[in-house]
């Protein structure tokens, strides 16, 4: 999953890491970035674990809060992710959080944010396609590509989950069977959106 998300990476700039946890991104960067990253978490623990894991040759600050309520610079970024993050919030949390990361991306920027559109006991879908694109647009962003990851994968034991969504991922590339589609976000995928904002090359 993190060589899927790092492909749109550019080779410099500032990168944001929304929801980074304890860094399981941040310890995946190509060592061929140079530049800056933030990462943001709302646990304090996350953090304190992050602590102990440096990157040679790579500045990083570490925040914690909502990036909705952060006095980050906008638009700054040139790489924004947020992963595995809007399963967290409330229906209606989604698209005042979705439209502040979009804020953040600078002209050229890239923005990849995923969330899982499965259907819930009630016969509603957790995150829809259609509302996240709505959110984001306001910001200058526009879609370049929408990946479906099998939700079954979501549902494999942590030790095993990176192993097969790289294998998911190589599937992707080499076949693009997997690509996103009506029928597929219907059915209930994780997906993965890649969004691209007016102007500039992405880089400083």
């Amino acid at each position: 999953m993190a060589r899927f998300v790092f492909r749109h990476l550019p080779e410099k700039g500032a990168l944001l890491d929304v929801g980074c946890g304890a860094g399981e991104f941040y310890r995946r960067i190509p060592k061929t970035f140079r530049g800056n990253y933030t990462g943001v978490d709302i646990s304090a623990g996350m953090l304190d674990l992050f602590e102990c894991t440096q990157l040679p040759l790579l500045q990083r600050a570490l925040l914690m809060g909502d990036p909705r309520h952060l006095d980050l610079p906008a638009p700054h970024y040139q790489f924004v992710m947020a992963i595995g993050v809007l399963q967290y919030l409330a229906s209606a949390e989604k698209e005042p959080f979705l439209h502040r990361i979009g804020e953040l991306v600078a002209a050229g920027g890239t923005l990849v944010v995923d969330f899982y559109n499965n259907i819930s006991d009630d016969g509603t879908y957790s995150s829809r396609y259609d509302d996240v694109i709505i959110a984001i647009k306001p910001s200058g962003l526009r879609i370049e590509t929408t990946t479906a990851f099998t939700s079954i994968v979501g549902r494999i034991q942590p030790s095993w989950g990176w192993r097969f969504f790289d294998i998911i991922e190589e599937a992707i590339r080499c076949t693009g069977i997997y690509r996103a589609s009506r029928i597929a976000r219907r059915l209930g995928y994780r997906v993965f959106v890649v969004a691209r904002k007016h102007g500039g090359s992405g880089q400083t």
